[in-house]
C-alpha cells in the first residue's frame, strides 16, 4: 500500500516519470478514477447487479413459450441478464483486475466468443431477425457462458470437455442400437 502511495506522490512531485502503458489494453485496465470502495459497498454492488441479472434472466423463462412467435423478447432479457452477472463480479474484483482475468491469455478466447455472442445476439435482435435464427444464436450463447465459466474453475474445461464427448457417446449409441 505505501509503495503504491509513495510512487504516486513521487509522480506528482516529478521525481519519478510516469510509465504510459505498453498496450491498449493496459489504458484499458489502468482505472485509477474509479473511486475505490469499501468491501461492504462491493458486497452490496455484487449483491445488487447479479440479483437483478438472476432475475432478468430467470424472468425471461417466461417469454420461452413465446420463443417462436417473439424470440426478440428472449433473447433480450436472457442476454441482458447474463451482462448484469459478468458486470457483478467486477464489484468483488474491481474492473481492473476483472478486465485482466477475463482477458489472460488461458481465458482470452472463452470471454472473446461469450461477448461475441452477446454482441451477436443483441444485433439479431435488433435487426428483427427471424426466431429460427435467434434461437441457435441463444443456444450458442448458452455453450459459451458455459464453457467461459468453466475457465475460472481448476480442471473446468477439462472436466466439461469429459462431460460433452460422454454425452455425444451416449447419444451416438442410442441412435446406432
Amino acid at each position: 500500500m505505501f509503495g503504491n502511495v509513495l510512487g504516486t506522490v513521487k509522480q506528482a512531485m516529478g521525481i519519478e516519470e510516469e510509465k504510459p502503458p505498453e498496450t491498449t489494453f493496459g489504458y484499458i485496465t489502468n482505472c485509477h478514477c474509479i473511486p475505490p470502495l469499501t468491501w461492504e459497498q462491493r458486497l452490496w454492488g455484487f449483491g445488487i447487479f447479479f440479483g437483478f441479472g438472476c432475475l432478468i434472466s430467470f424472468m425471461s423463462t417466461f417469454s420461452v413459450l413465446q420463443i417462436m412467435v417473439n424470440p426478440a423478447k428472449f433473447a433480450l432479457t436472457y442476454t441482458l441478464g447474463n451482462i448484469l452477472s459478468i458486470c457483478s463480479l467486477m464489484f468483488l474484483m474491481g474492473p481492473c483486475r476483472q478486465l485482466k482475468k477475463m482477458f489472460d491469455k488461458d481465458r482470452r478466447w472463452a470471454t472473446g466468443v461469450y461477448i461475441s455472442s452477446m454482441i451477436i445476439t443483441f444485433i439479431a435482435v435488433s435487426k428483427k431477425v427471424p426466431g429460427y435464427f435467434i434461437i441457435p444464436l441463444i443456444f450458442f450463447q448458452f455453450c459459451a457462458l458455459v464453457y467461459y465459466s468453466a475457465t475460472y474453475i481448476p480442471y473446468g474445461r477439462e472436466i466439461l470437455k469429459g462431460c460433452v464427448t460422454n454425452a455425444c457417446a451416449c447419444c451416438c449409441s442410442m441412435f446406432t442400437s
